[in-house]
């Protein structure tokens, strides 16, 4: 039972890194996009 729990959490906490990482890579690269179209103006 234990150690399907640890299982089933070592899991939930890769896909949160995961979705975390994506987020984040997203906004980056919303960013650049800002600055490289207030730039074009």
């Amino acid at each position: 039972m234990l150690e399907n729990l640890l299982i089933s959490l070592e899991i939930m906490v890769k896909g949160m890194i995961g979705i975390f990482a994506a987020v984040l890579l997203i906004m980056l690269v919303v960013w650049i996009l800002g600055k490289l179209s207030k730039k074009q103006k």
